[in-house]
């Protein structure tokens, strides 16, 4: 069962082409926290993600694995975050998809969408899991802003 976590509809002063080019920058640099990044190949990444969870800092190791690129349409990415010694897991299918809205304007729609949560996690952990991913799509829009 799927259970949405967040979803922004962004809005940018550029190309459908371009946006499609920033995307990688966009989410790298919208993920304060972020250490040890590994790029396995060209559709896989492990990292270390440092949060705080009701004021308790977490490590979250994270795979992410690119499941379909259509360039310059949509990403999906399956992440799959472990807390250490695997107690805790969240498995997301995060998507990105771009359209053209007129000469030099295009739209982005990112949602986060998890995948049969635990019910542990999901009474306990979920309002966090969506801060975080609320966090993430708002600092995306403000990199846009900048970069577009």
């Amino acid at each position: 069962m799927e259970t949405l976590i967040a979803e922004k509809n962004l809005a940018a002063e550029a190309s459908q082409e371009r946006v499609w080019d920033l995307l990688g920058t966009l989410i790298f640099d919208s993920l304060d926290g972020m250490e040890k990044i590994e790029i396995i190949d060209e559709n896989n990444f492990r990292a270390e993600l440092k949060e705080k969870a009701f004021g308790i800092p977490l490590t979250w190791y994270l795979r992410g694995e690119m499941i379909d690129i259509s360039p310059p349409k949509t990403l999906h990415v399956k992440l799959t975050a472990k807390s250490k010694w695997n107690l805790l897991t969240v498995v997301q299918k995060i998507t990105f998809r771009l359209n053209s809205v007129g000469e030099g304007k295009a739209t982005m729609v990112c949602q986060a969408l998890a995948e049969d949560l635990a019910p542990f996690i999901r009474w306990v952990l979920l309002g966090q899991v969506k801060g975080l991913a609320k966090k993430i799509f708002d600092s995306m829009e403000e990199r846009l802003k900048q970069l577009a």
